[in-house]
């Protein structure tokens, strides 16, 4: 008997080594929102009260290299060619220390949420939760063995130098470290403006 299991509707995890060079100014600048402007969160990471840090000029070439990979993302996996662009909206600087985690949440107000890693700990994830756990894979807990059909969640290995882009609306967070580095990270969030829809269809939008 031939049989074959089929991914439908697969949600997108992108994932690509940048080609910037994080040196002691970004580092330095990086170090000194943590020492001086910070929200300090009881037994989670600490979030940069600048929620724009990508506007600081010693992040463009870092800002320019983000754009192009939201390029490859609308045309390799948006597919359109609607004359719209995508663009980062708000941007800020995530520190999680040794026993610290990251809540479960998702971006609201966007389309596509980002994460690029500064500095990362051993073994480190990002962990995403199936947007829909009622299913039949969990009906009493049957299931034996974790995979990508079953699973309520899956940790992405995340390294240093590393980008991360996703829909917005998909939950995910931080699971508690254990090493003694820092994780360092840059989250953002991303909408469009242009011309979507067609004007004669009655769908026609513009931003």
């Amino acid at each position: 008997m031939k049989n074959q299991i089929t991914a439908l509707f697969p949600t997108p995890a992108y994932q690509a080594d940048l080609d910037t060079v994080i040196n002691n100014e970004h580092l330095n600048y990086i170090m000194n929102v943590y020492n001086n402007d910070v929200i300090e969160l009881e037994l989670r990471n600490n979030s940069s009260k600048n929620k724009n840090i990508l506007e600081n000029s010693i992040f463009n070439d870092l800002k320019k290299e983000l754009k192009e990979h939201l390029k490859i993302y609308k045309n390799e996996i948006i597919k359109t060619e609607s004359d719209y662009e995508l663009y980062i909206t708000q941007s800020w600087l995530n520190y999680t220390r040794k026993n610290q985690g990251h809540h479960l949440h998702f971006h609201q107000n966007c389309i596509i949420s980002g994460v690029y890693y500064f500095q990362t700990v051993e073994n480190d994830t990002i962990t995403f939760k199936r947007p829909r756990v009622f299913n039949s894979f969990h009906f009493g807990n049957f299931k034996d063995q974790s995979n990508i059909f079953n699973c309520s969640f899956y940790s992405l290995p995340v390294k240093k130098g590393q980008l991360v882009l996703f829909p917005s609306e998909l939950e995910h967070q931080v699971n508690v470290i254990t090493d003694d580095n820092m994780r360092i990270s840059l989250a953002f969030n991303v909408f469009f403006k242009g011309k979507i829809g067609n004007y004669e269809e009655a769908r026609y939008l513009e931003l």
